[in-house]
């Protein structure tokens, strides 16, 4: 939905890039089973989902440049999300891991429910250890 965005002088930085303000089918992200459930840190987990909907043979489509523009916030980097060094290896293999990894392995805990008027925030705790012994 953000095709073009400030920070990127409104253009596309590359074509399959998925990120931002995004949406997804209930039924298309069954299919290509989620996000994956081993980016712990900053990094790559967006390009991941994008080689998956390629993998199913979706497709990525957006609103015209003119009309999906977008202005970044402002923002430093958050020193409590640290890159993930491992984000180059998940996704070289991003499709190879598709079946196992995703909606069908995720294992959490719900720690709180916040109901509010517009929306539902649902806080979990996920355990990063666990996590990678399930994938």
């Amino acid at each position: 939905m953000s095709a073009a965005i400030d920070k990127f002088n409104y253009t596309l930085p590359y074509t399959t890039i998925f990120g931002g303000v995004s949406a997804l089918r209930k039924d298309h992200l069954k299919k290509i089973n989620g996000f994956s459930n081993l980016y712990f840190g900053w990094g790559a987990e967006d390009d991941d989902i994008a080689s998956r909907i390629s993998e199913a043979k979706l497709e990525i489509s957006r609103y015209p440049m003119e009309v999906a523009r977008y202005r970044m916030i402002k923002h430093s980097r958050d020193t409590l999300n640290p890159s993930n060094p491992e984000r180059f290896g998940l996704l070289r293999n991003a499709t190879k891991r598709m079946e196992k990894d995703g909606l069908n392995s995720i294992k959490y805990t719900v720690k709180s429910v916040y109901l509010q008027p517009t929306h539902t925030r649902i806080e979990v705790v996920i355990n990063e250890k666990l996590m990678l012994q399930v994938s």
